[in-house]
């Protein structure tokens, strides 16, 4: 037997073992196992299950694959990777645990295993004050990133750090200011939020 066919056969075998060991009669029931084969696995030794997986010659399994779950859940995992992968590009750019925490939800722990997960340097604390220019263009850039939310994607904050040149870290500060001197209830009729007054003179 190929050892591919060989492979295949021991693991729905052994899956199968399992399941008459539980009576798991709905999963044998998937597999056309009735009770007689049920009854045949359930007394095999060890060593004759064994002997069974390399007798049996060429393929005994109809092997089908369920189209719509396997792009489901290849879906759903791409989109946790993405999501993974935008919080390390975060954390890798120095992004504070608050906004980790508001954005995933990711608690301290968290937030420190994935620091060290990728050897992020030690924090330099608390990042000086933007002056007016710095605090003005990053206004500029995130009103339009932000756009009819008021609120960037988690993907979108690299876009306004790349964009003004300024960290996370400054970033974020300013937009806790600008959230409670313009909260979400405040535009909620799709006014947009004129912003701090001196950015708009």
């Amino acid at each position: 037997m190929a050892r591919k066919e060989y492979e295949l056969t021991n693991a729905v075998l052994r899956y199968a073992t399992s399941c008459t060991r539980e009576g798991d009669w709905s999963a044998l029931r998937d597999m056309n196992i009735g009770d007689r084969e049920a009854e045949a696995l359930r007394n095999l030794t060890l060593g004759e299950l064994t002997l069974l997986e390399r007798k049996l010659d060429g393929h005994i399994l109809r092997v089908q694959l369920d189209r719509a779950a396997f792009w489901m859940v290849l879906d759903q995992v791409r989109r946790e990777s993405q999501l993974q992968a935008a919080k390390l590009e975060l954390v890798r750019r120095n992004a504070p645990a608050e906004m980790m925490e508001s954005l995933f939800g990711m608690g301290q722990k968290e937030y420190v295993a994935c620091r060290r997960s990728i050897r992020a340097p030690r924090g330099v604390g608390r990042p000086p004050e933007p002056d007016e220019e710095t605090t003005s263009r990053i206004w500029m850039v995130w009103k339009r990133v932000a756009g009819e939310t008021g609120w960037p994607r988690p993907d979108q904050w690299t876009e306004i750090a790349d964009e003004t040149g300024a960290s996370l870290r400054i970033i974020w500060r300013l937009a806790q200011r600008w959230l409670e001197e313009f909260p979400p209830a405040a535009t909620g009729t799709g006014r947009k939020s004129a912003g701090p007054a001196r950015l708009e003179a």
